[in-house]
């Protein structure tokens, strides 16, 4: 994971897959590890992620879980990333 500090900015880069569970392959995060993982984050950095104005996150998605869930699948799930963040 890379981690960039520009003047207020925090610049988190990479997979929080791999850094959550140490490999990048093979299992999904679920909203909930999605919320731990962005907590033991901020532990480790010293930072209030909840104070964090979030400008952007990519979602990877593969493409039999695309096939399986659909696009109103997709849009419920991207929501309850949100809400899970809020």
């Amino acid at each position: 994971m890379k981690i960039e500090v520009r003047n207020t900015t925090l610049i988190v880069q990479g997979s929080l897959l791999k850094y959550f569970k140490g490999y990048n392959y093979a299992e999904c995060l679920s909203v909930w590890d999605v919320r731990k993982s962005i907590n033991k984050l901020s532990n480790e950095l010293n930072v209030p992620m909840r104070q964090a104005v979030i400008n952007r996150i990519d979602i990877g998605i593969c493409f039999l879980w695309l096939m399986f869930l659909g696009y109103i699948g997709i849009v419920c799930f991207i929501a309850m990333v949100i809400f899970v963040l809020i």
